[in-house]
C-alpha cells in the first residue's frame, strides 16, 4: 500500500502540470485593467454599474489590435451585461449588474478578463453583496370609536412579493 501511495504522489505533480486549467495564461505586457469599485451592494431586482478601464501602452506595436472582454460570475443570481465586449488599446466600458428578483442574500466575487489575440490575459475582480429587502410594519394607529376608548389597530405586515 505504501508503494502505491508513493507512486501516486510521485505522478501527481506531473499530472497536474499537464492540466492547462491550472496554468495561468501569461499577462498582457505593459497593460493595466482597473474596475471603478471593489464592492457593489445590491438588493434583489436592482441594477448597479461598474466602470472598467483598460490601457495597453503600445511600443512599436500595431495599434489596430482588439481585445476581448469577458465576465465570470459564480452565481445565477446575478446578470452581468457589458456595454462593450471588444476593446481597443485604450478603452473604457461599463458593466450593468442586475440582481435577480429572487436573489439570495450573500457575497459573490465577479471576475473581469481582457484577452488579446495571442491568448494573453489580464484579470481583475470585485465583490457583489446582495442585501435583503428591508421591510417595516406600518405604524399602529388608534381609531376612536363613538362612545368608547380608542382601540389600537395593527395593519398586516408589509411583505415584498417578487414579480415574475
Amino acid at each position: 500500500m505504501n508503494l502505491t501511495r508513493a507512486l501516486l504522489l510521485a505522478l501527481l505533480p506531473a499530472g497536474l502540470g499537464a492540466c492547462t486549467m491550472l496554468q495561468p495564461a501569461p499577462a498582457i505586457p505593459n497593460a493595466s485593467l482597473n474596475v471603478s469599485t471593489s464592492q457593489v451592494q445590491l438588493q434583489p431586482g436592482k441594477v448597479a454599474t461598474v466602470q472598467v478601464n483598460f490601457n495597453h501602452a503600445l511600443y512599436n506595436e500595431d495599434p489596430g489590435g482588439r481585445y476581448r472582454l469577458s465576465v465570470d460570475s459564480p452565481t445565477q443570481d446575478l446578470r452581468i451585461s457589458p456595454f462593450l465586449t471588444s476593446l481597443s488599446a485604450r478603452d473604457m466600458t461599463v458593466l450593468y449588474i442586475e440582481a435577480a428578483r429572487n436573489a439570495r442574500e450573500g457575497q459573490h466575487r465577479v471576475f473581469v478578463y481582457v484577452t488579446d489575440s495571442q491568448g494573453r490575459t489580464l484579470t481583475e475582480s470585485f465583490g457583489v453583496r446582495i442585501q435583503p429587502v428591508k421591510t417595516q410594519a406600518a405604524p399602529v394607529i388608534a381609531v376612536p370609536l363613538p362612545g368608547g376608548q380608542p382601540r389600537p389597530v395593527t395593519p398586516a405586515p408589509v411583505v415584498p412579493v417578487p414579480l415574475p
